[in-house]
This record gives C-alpha cells, sequence and structure tokens, in this order.
C-alpha cells in the first residue's frame, strides 16, 4: 500500500503477504550484520524459525467471529512507537490509520484469504517518511491469539520464505525478522528490513524501505524498532 501520494514505493501491510514478489532485475547485496543485537549467526542456512505452535484451540471459521464496526481505540496506541532518527510521520493518505480486510490485504487475493481463513477483525498502521526512505509500524488483530500465531507461522513459511526473504533474529521472543527486495508502483527497486511478530490476538510488524541505489538500511534497524515496539506493547 502506498504511504502516501507523494511516496514511490508501495508498503506491505503487517505479516502480510500484500508486498510485492522479488524482482529479479535487483542485484542481491549480502544483509549488514549486527551480533551484537542480534546475539546470534542468524544466516540464511543456520537460522531457526521460532516455535509459534498455536496456544490451545484451533482457529474457528470466520464468520464466528464478527468484526467490530469501530476498531478499538488502543490499536492505535499500540503502534506509537518513536521512529528510526530523522523519520517524520505521515498523519493521513491511504494504507495509514484504521485497517479494514480491504486495505490490510491491498488488493492481493491470497492476502485476503488468509485474512479471513485467521478470523482477522481490524488493524492500524502508522507512516513515516525521511527524504525517498519509508517506515511503517502496523498491528493486525484476529479473533483469538491462536489465529494471530497461527497467521504469523503461515506469512513466515507462505511468504517469507517462499520468496526467498533473508531471515534472522531479533531480540524478541518468538519474533523473526527479514530483508527482502522488490519494486515499487514506479518500477524502482527497493531494500525492505523488517521484523515482526505476535502477542496475544494481534500480530506487530515494523519495517523500514530504501532504494536499491543505497544506502542501505540494516539488520539493526529493524531489531531496534522490533526491540520498541515489543517493548510498547508488552513483551
Amino acid at each position: 500500500m502506498v504511504l502516501a501520494a507523494g511516496l514511490a514505493a508501495v508498503l506491505p501491510v503487517a505479516c502480510g503477504r500484500g508486498s510485492n514478489p522479488p524482482d529479479p532485475a535487483v542485484e542481491p547485496s549480502p544483509p549488514a550484520s549486527d551480533a551484537a543485537i542480534r546475539g546470534g549467526p542468524g544466516t540464511a542456512a543456520t537460522y531457526a524459525l521460532p516455535d509459534l505452535a498455536p496456544t490451545t484451540a484451533a482457529p474457528l471459521p470466520a464468520t464466528q467471529v464478527p468484526a467490530p464496526a469501530t476498531p478499538p481505540a488502543d490499536l492505535a496506541a499500540a503502534t506509537s512507537i518513536p521512529p528510526l532518527e530523522g523519520f517524520t510521520e505521515i498523519p493521513t493518505g491511504p494504507g495509514v490509520g484504521p485497517l479494514d480486510v480491504g486495505t490490510a490485504s491491498d488488493g492481493d487475493a491470497r492476502e485476503r484469504e488468509a485474512l479471513n481463513r485467521f478470523r482477522f477483525l481490524d488493524g492500524y498502521a502508522r507512516g513515516f517518511a525521511k527524504g525517498g526512505e519509508e517506515m511503517i509500524v502496523t498491528v493486525l488483530r484476529f479473533g483469538s491469539p491462536a489465529d494471530a500465531t497461527a497467521y504469523l507461522q503461515d506469512t513466515i513459511e507462505s511468504s517469507l520464505v517462499s520468496n526467498g526473504s533473508f531471515l534472522f533474529e531479533v531480540p524478541v521472543p518468538g519474533g523473526t525478522g527479514y530483508r527482502e527486495q522488490g519494486a515499487g508502483e514506479d518500477g524502482e527497486p527497493y531494500v525492505t528490513y523488517g521484523a515482526l511478530f505476535a502477542r496475544g490476538d494481534r500480530c506487530f510488524e515494523q519495517l523500514v524501505r530504501s532504494p536499491a541505489a543505497g544506502p542501505e538500511r540494516s539488520e539493526a534497524d529493524a531489531q531496534l524498532l522490533a526491540r520498541r515496539h515489543a517493548d510498547h506493547v508488552g513483551g
């Protein structure tokens, strides 16, 4: 989704498959590393996915959990974390603010199906910009903790792993960091560093995207945002 009309790249929704696939025209570059923050080697070959087994009950049919007419106010508060240095918040624009299944899936049929399958209720996205860079913090709320956990695991396996994203560790229990490449609606290639985790009935994501021409962000940026977000929401 586009944060604002003046931003060229399209940002993926939290924990979702709605992001663009990797752009084969973009030459992969070695991911940056910050072992002191990451606490481990974290290469694509050795990184182990976190244990995200659902707690108890399996997800129920979507029809059993009607979406509320008004999202709870704390969804917006859950995304209110300090941005990276120099980023300014974008208060309005497409993809910023309350999310329903349409805005959360951004027109992607696979993502819409996954959101409905795991009983998505509502969400909220907060966007920031700095020059040609973009940053977004998102929360999605589901019908139960089991739904949120299952959705997160499905996203990691069906989107990030299948698209060949580089995965790395983040200093958040059950969290996963990623680096992916793609192209915006204007065709310009970009590089994204992000992280995602689940807490209770919610799935959280933090990402920062930069033009592929550089300079590129690093794992440390995603790890810092993940830690800030986890501290903010408790966990």
